[in-house]
């Protein structure tokens, strides 16, 4: 019996340094991940990495070459036992874009591709289906106008169907930003119709793209991401068990003790970290590392945790603005060590002191969890110290103590642990 193989995903990418800085995407979150020059790589590299790009080297081809590339090296690799693949394009989709992703559709089986170019960091943006480069349209850029690779349309889906048949969808923005759970589900209604798909996805800021990426591996249908570098830093490799999801109730309001308690009746894996709260002000280092060690414990074990203020006593009230500072520095610590798969942070003070601690300088008001408890990301500040990467992928969640019902803590549970 062959070995297993532990490459849980391949890029496909048309040049050298586009396999490079996507492959780079999965390398900084601590997926190990290689580039190789040759599609017909020998079988035990597959054992070796996570994330494996390969150089198709076709960017210059004739449609019908960078199609038989594109099509022999999923094959092959297929063969290997890999099922998930990324289809890298530029994000001013210069090459054969159209071809190489109908090639990968047919060679991998998959019903969809997911096509989502967008690169916001480097101005290259999709609004209404038509690739942006610096708010204008790409037909009337410099990247268009390329000696060896010229772009004739702005609209994604007249550029891909110069080289495809497959049908095309159009998901604008305004769907992408109701959030991934609907994303998902107008993407499963597409991947549903008979015959491979496409649908080009709107994408204007890097949160567009991560809400893209939480929903391409929730299809119940194969499906093939497609896109530059900048899907690629937010899609994370499948199989890759989620991050447990941390609650961080720093209110002292009864509302969210009763809320705190219904969270631990109905979710028995839930870990209850309980401050001390005079140890959290008179001997702040010993109480961090023993918070620490119990998240950790927890963490390995994948349950969420739900780390708690001690409630109304006088004690609690007298320390209030030190056990907040204490919870601030906590939790930052375990952000940028061990990220959560999401954030919930209950009380404004304690709110504010993690922020404060991660060095953010607001936060980007984006959906709601509940109605009028609002989900979002924290900005950080240019000079923030640390694992920006991280801090910018994790939702969260903010509360007031006295908002909700009962449940309220347990729904917004569920929110974070379908958003992961």
């Amino acid at each position: 019996m062959a070995p297993a193989i532990r490459t849980r995903m391949v890029i496909l990418a048309d040049d050298f340094t586009g396999a490079n800085d996507t492959a780079v995407q999965f390398a900084k979150r601590g997926f190990s991940s290689a580039v190789s020059f040759d599609g017909t790589l020998p079988p035990q590299t597959l054992q070796r990495f996570d994330v494996l790009a390969i150089d198709t080297e076709s960017r210059f081809d004739n449609a019908r070459s960078a199609y038989d590339r594109v099509f022999a090296a999923v094959s092959q690799l297929k063969a290997h036992g890999v099922r998930h693949f990324y289809k890298k394009i530029d994000s001013t989709m210069r090459g054969n874009p159209g071809s190489e992703i109908a090639a990968a559709l047919d060679a991998s089986s998959a019903r969809l591709a997911v096509v989502a170019p967008a690169l916001p960091h480097h101005g290259r943006t999709t609004i209404g289906g038509r690739c942006l480069v610096h708010s204008r349209p790409l037909a009337d850029t410099e990247s268009a106008r390329d000696p060896r690779t010229p772009v004739a349309h702005s609209s994604i889906a007249d550029i891909i169907s110069t080289q495809s048949s497959y049908p095309i969808t159009l998901i604008n923005l305004e769907t992408v930003r109701r959030g991934p759970l609907p994303l998902r589900e107008q993407l499963r209604r597409i991947s549903a119709a008979e015959g491979p798909q496409m649908a080009v996805v709107d994408a204007e800021s890097d949160h567009d793209l991560q809400t893209i990426a939480a929903s391409v591996w929730q299809l119940d249908q194969a499906v093939l991401p497609v896109g530059s570098s900048g899907l690629a830093q937010s899609l994370v490799p499948p199989g890759v068990p989620a991050a447990p999801v941390l609650i961080v109730v720093g209110s002292l309001s009864s509302n969210a003790a009763v809320q705190i308690d219904y969270a631990l009746q109905q979710r028995s894996e839930l870990c209850e970290l309980r401050l001390d709260p005079a140890a959290a002000v008179d001997a702040p280092r010993a109480e961090h590392r023993r918070l620490q060690l119990l998240y950790n414990n927890a963490r390995s074990r994948g349950a969420p945790c739900l780390l708690r203020s001690p409630g109304k006593t006088d004690a609690a009230h007298a320390r209030a603005d030190g056990i907040a500072r204490f919870i601030g520095h906590l939790v930052a610590a375990i952000v940028l060590s061990d990220p959560p798969g999401g954030l919930m942070l209950s009380g404004g003070d304690t709110a504010v002191k993690v922020a404060a601690a991660l060095g953010c300088s607001g936060f980007s008001v984006e959906t709601e969890a509940l109605p009028g408890i609002p989900c979002g990301h924290f900005v950080l500040d240019r000079t923030a110290r640390g694992s920006s990467a991280a801090v910018n992928q994790i939702p969260v969640v903010t509360k007031a103590g006295g908002f909700g019902a009962a449940d309220a803590i347990l729904r917004i549970l569920d929110y974070l642990e379908e958003r992961a």
